[in-house]
This record gives C-alpha cells, structure tokens and sequence, in this order.
C-alpha cells in the first residue's frame, strides 16, 4: 500500500514538474512588448496639427472632421504580431482597419489609426491611451 502511494507521488511530482518547466519555456519562447502612447485631439471650430511624434495626437479637428496617424513598427529580426487597443475619452472615435497585425521578420508595418468626430460632438480636449502589444512569435 505504502509503494503505490509512493509511486502516485512520484507520477504526481514529474507531472508538476514538467507542468511548470512547460509554462516557463512557453512564456519565454513568446515574448511579450507593450508600449503605451499617449492620445489626444482636440475638437474645435478649425483644423489644427500637431506633429509631436513622442504621443499620438490627432491636432485640432471639427465637429463631423477627422483626422488619421500612423504608428511604425520597427523592424526585428523576428516575427511579430502587433494589437491595438484604445482606452479612455479617445476611445469612442478611435479606429482602425488593422487591429491585429502581423510583422515580418526584416520588415516595418505602419498601423493607420483615424479619428472620426461626430457632428454633435462638444468642443474640447480628449484624451486617452494606445496600448500597443507586440507579441514575438
């Protein structure tokens, strides 16, 4: 009796073993990098840009207007997936065609992201945050 409880810890002890080893070679093997850039715009009774490149800013834009940036993604020697993701006041208005993107090894990707204001929209500054999530296949 006393074997086989010892042969079931032994089975259940590899078992966690090569569980844990597993996950951590999996976590290493697809590494995750994740920027987040500021956004904002500003709705208005004119056009206005601004062409700061350490945020996202879409300048001044009118009620029924839009505007559109575009995010680079840098060349690596390996494969990439980029994913978008908009948060805060920006977020309603934020859109883009590609929120998954695939990056080639040796390649760049330029990400187009559009403002669109609605006509009823009330003038003022809005912000928020683009998490970008490059995942390393």
């Amino acid at each position: 009796m006393a074997r086989v409880n010892l042969t079931k810890a032994v089975f259940l002890y590899i078992v966690i073993y090569i569980i844990v080893f597993g996950a951590s070679y999996l976590y290493y093997l697809h590494r995750t990098e994740v920027v987040i850039y500021d956004t904002n715009f500003i709705v208005g009774d004119h056009v206005g840009f601004d062409l700061n490149s350490s945020v996202i800013t879409f300048g001044m834009v009118t009620p029924a207007g839009s505007a559109s940036r575009g995010i680079n993604i840098l060349e690596s020697d390996v494969a990439r997936h980029a994913k978008l993701y908009a948060r805060g006041d920006v977020s309603k208005f934020i859109s883009t065609s590609q929120h998954s993107v695939y990056v080639a090894p040796d390649s760049a990707q330029e990400i187009m992201l559009d403002v669109s204001i609605p006509v009823d929209l009330s003038f003022g500054n809005y912000s928020g945050k683009v998490k970008v999530v490059l995942l390393t296949d």
